[in-house]
């Protein structure tokens, strides 16, 4: 989804992902998940109302990590897999 979407509960959009004391942000180990510290999941995602129904989404955000970090499914895996394949 895109930056701003709102959420299912209303809540616009945002990352969970929090920099770490004394880092500077230039590695992904530089930043922690915090729940609650934003409104999304540790994937960068979170529910929405799509045409009534409600659906899991993957969102880009503003700040780290802004986009989504993983998959959820089974499909996701076989996703991520394909991915692999193709770097090899």
């Amino acid at each position: 989804m895109g930056k701003g979407t709102r959420l299912s509960n209303g809540s616009s959009s945002a990352s969970s992902y929090k920099l770490k004391s004394g880092h500077d942000g230039r590695y992904c180990m530089d930043y922690e998940y915090e729940e609650g510290h934003g409104s999304l999941d540790y994937l960068n995602g979170g529910m929405v109302t799509i045409d009534g129904e409600d659906t899991y989404a993957y969102f880009a955000t503003d700040d780290y990590p802004y986009l989504f970090r993983n998959f959820r499914s089974e499909f996701g895996a076989m996703v991520a897999a394909m991915l692999l394949a193709l770097l090899v």
